[in-house]
């Protein structure tokens, strides 16, 4: 019985060395791709620093990830990029209107290219962000050239309801922009101060204090943006943002009243909305994860 108990212990020691040397432990549930979905997560980060992630998991809205995309080879243009959370996928039929699909871009992992003139990708206005709640999104990208203003994602309406949610890129002014309106509440931007580049990046930006009756009700909300994990806004507001109008949420672009359409030039990684406000350690689960993914 010694004997037994002994070998059994020695054998299941050599899994657990042979597994980290061949770079780490996962686990994963449905829907599992390159990465796996965001569960348990065990990398070896380039730096040369070993990291053990535990991504926040819970309310996650939508995940369009570059590596979720399948049966593409580099160039490719993209007509579906699947929602890994559920089933919110952004399409594009039109061919000159379509990104392209690149390998190997950064750490070895693909992006989504968009060319700054007219290409965007879309999806249902009312599934394509989270809309009336708190949020949080994170955006790994990188800009392809500079000198000009650029929408990323979302849409908005600049008279009448303002309604919507927009994130833009600001070169003229030296600032990234998260726009947020509501009929009731009124509007308000958070500026980031931020002089692009063409490196890779990943952004965070953080909503909360809606207290579910009045959307700007000064009770002292919370609104943080972060690029690479610095913080570039810490703002004590309770505005939210509320349903826009129209048919379509961009991302690739964004647009405003239906028809004015401010477009990126560059590759988006990976795009993941959650429907809560992320504390510190969520949000340090998240960045642990791309750090290790991309090497960032």
């Amino acid at each position: 019985m010694w004997r037994e108990r002994f070998m059994t212990a020695a054998i299941c020691g050599l899994c657990v060395a042979a597994m980290i040397a061949i770079g780490g432990v996962r686990t994963s549930t449905s829907r599992d791709g390159d990465t796996g979905v965001l569960t348990k997560y065990f990398s070896t980060y380039t730096a040369g620093v070993s990291e053990t992630c535990y991504p926040e998991t819970g309310d996650l809205h939508t995940w369009w990830k570059a590596d979720g995309i399948g049966a593409l080879n580099d160039g490719d243009p993209v007509a579906t990029w699947p929602d890994d959370a559920g089933s919110v996928d952004l399409t594009q039929s039109t061919a000159d209107y379509k990104p392209t699909w690149q390998t190997n871009e950064l750490n070895s992992k693909p992006c989504v290219r968009f060319d700054g003139t007219d290409d965007v990708m879309t999806c249902a206005m009312a599934d394509g962000f989270p809309w009336d709640s708190d949020f949080t999104f994170y955006l790994v990208f990188r800009l392809s050239t500079t000198g000009s203003d650029w929408g990323v994602f979302g849409a908005a309406n600049a008279g009448g309801g303002y309604d919507g949610m927009t994130l833009t890129i600001l070169d003229s002014t030296n600032k990234i922009e998260v726009w947020l309106g509501d009929a009731m509440a009124g509007v308000y931007s958070y500026e980031g101060t931020w002089t692009p580049d063409t490196s890779a990046h990943y952004l965070t930006f953080v909503s909360d204090g809606y207290d579910g009756m009045d959307m700007a009700d000064g009770a002292g909300g919370t609104k943080l943006m972060y690029l690479d994990q610095s913080n570039l806004v810490s703002n004590a507001e309770d505005y939210r943002t509320s349903l826009a109008s129209g048919d379509y949420f961009p991302v690739g672009a964004t647009v405003m009243n239906g028809s004015t359409w401010s477009y990126f030039p560059g590759d988006i990684f990976e795009l993941l909305a959650f429907d809560k406000a992320h504390s510190t350690a969520e949000r340090e689960s998240i960045w642990c994860y791309i750090r290790t993914k991309y090497g960032l």
